[in-house]
């Protein structure tokens, strides 16, 4: 009779620690030697002791200058209740102290205090200044979250994935708990619940960051194909027919509702901060989503829309860039379709010859209320010449193109101050054009 294997007894739950994430950033220092730091991030996980203790952290910074981090923890364990692993909320207190010995030794002292308990972590800035200087020399955010006692995360992560028919290939921790990455994509446990990205999901998700970034480890799951939608504590990431957005949680609330009329979202929400409050853009297909995240509610822009016969006018600027009234050629609307495609009819020598002229035209820099902003133009794909056209008429159109498309085409400029926070170009060669509403100007 043969006697079954001994069982190896479960591993033990993870004591209760603290995830501590630190990311210091040097805004300028002209000492900077190769092997100095400018940039420093690191993931600590800070033991839970019955007694009041300190852990450093030290960063040599540009010429003469280090960084030392006092991480001072409380006894977050009442030593009543070790037995139990029961937690009481304090403070986590950080030193920072930059210190200096050229020209004269001195130190510059920074302080702050971090509530510790579970859940998605806030982030703390804390502005690091020299000795004797008012202007900030780094910025240091950090991010600390408690993490109780509880079940292995590494059994609860592989389980999912052997459901998910996934193959686990690594599992460590990140800020905020654990993950295990698998043939298909990653889960992670925060301490609580399991979450899975297949691989598209994951890889835009760290491409903002990822568990260490301003995000934080996402609340729900990304399994469906092609479109895809993931959530964290404070945001949603969203991916369908080839846009992905980063919205907040005001705008991925309104968007239902405005996305029959707007359309899909095609870049990240960003905060534009006014004197009347901050509001949330987020540009989209065809419009802008303005969201007031303090009420929260939604706000309806200016619209400006410019017709194609306009900014057909505007490009046939360029062919008179002296205004003597000697065009080199005749511009018309163009046909619609991703490139535009402009007829060209320009005077030879052989008789007029029609062309046309693939252009793209863009916005830049990105819609700002407080920037100059610019529509240009710029050749999107090859120029056929018609069948047949003579060696001297073929001669003289390449010449007029090259004179004009050697570089992008300034169409029309928008000065600063102008309240433009949204634009597009429609699919007839026009422009959509949303401005502040006007309150806000």
């Amino acid at each position: 009779m043969t006697r079954p294997p001994p069982q190896r007894p479960p591993d033990p739950p993870p004591p209760p620690h603290l995830d501590l994430t630190l990311d210091l950033r040097v805004l300028n220092d002209e000492n900077f030697a190769r092997s100095d730091a400018t940039h420093h991030a690191s993931h600590t996980r800070l033991p839970l002791l019955d007694r009041p203790h300190t852990h450093r952290q030290y960063v040599r910074l540009g010429g003469s200058r280090t960084l030392t981090l006092n991480l001072h923890s409380p006894p977050v364990l009442h030593p009543m209740d070790l037995h139990t692993q029961t937690l009481h909320p304090h403070t986590l207190h950080v030193e920072a102290v930059i210190s200096e010995t050229r020209p004269a030794p001195a130190r510059a002292r920074h302080h702050a205090t971090i509530p510790l308990r579970t859940g998605p972590p806030t982030p703390q800035h804390l502005p690091l200044h020299l000795p004797g200087d008012p202007h900030p020399y780094a910025h240091l955010t950090l991010r600390c979250t408690l993490v109780p006692a509880g079940p292995d995360p590494g059994v609860a992560l592989h389980a999912r994935a052997c459901s998910l028919g996934w193959t686990p290939t690594h599992l460590h921790a990140v800020p905020g708990g654990h993950q295990l990455t698998t043939d298909h994509g990653a889960l992670y446990h925060d301490g609580h619940t399991t979450r899975a990205l297949h691989h598209h999901a994951d890889t835009h998700y760290h491409a903002r960051g990822g568990p260490g970034g301003p995000l934080g480890l996402p609340t729900g799951d990304a399994l469906t194909r092609p479109g895809w939608t993931l959530t964290f504590a404070g945001h949603t990431l969203r991916h369908d027919r080839g846009h992905t957005a980063l919205l907040t949680r005001a705008a991925a609330a309104h968007w239902p509702a405005a996305g029959a009329i707007l359309g899909l979202p095609v870049a990240d929400t960003t905060r534009l901060d006014r004197p009347p409050g901050p509001l949330d853009v987020t540009p989209c297909e065809h419009g802008t989503l303005l969201v007031d995240p303090t009420r929260p509610a939604r706000i309806t822009p200016r619209t400006l829309r410019v017709p194609p016969a306009r900014v057909t006018r505007w490009l046939q600027a360029h062919l008179d860039p002296t205004g003597s009234g000697e065009q080199f050629g005749q511009f018309s609307d163009p046909w619609p379709g991703q490139p535009l495609r402009y007829p060209l009819t320009i005077p030879t020598p052989g008789g007029p010859l029609t062309l046309c002229v693939p252009l793209a035209l863009k916005i830049s820099p990105t819609p700002d209320a407080r920037r100059e902003t610019h529509l240009n133009a710029r050749q999107a794909g090859l120029i056929d010449l018609p069948p047949g056209t003579p060696a001297r008429a073929a001669r003289h159109a390449l010449r007029v193109l090259d004179d004009l498309l050697r570089r992008p085409l300034l169409l029309a400029t928008l000065g600063a101050g102008h309240h433009l926070i949204g634009a597009h170009v429609t699919p007839d060669g026009g422009l959509h054009l949303d401005f502040l509403p006007t309150a806000w100007t």
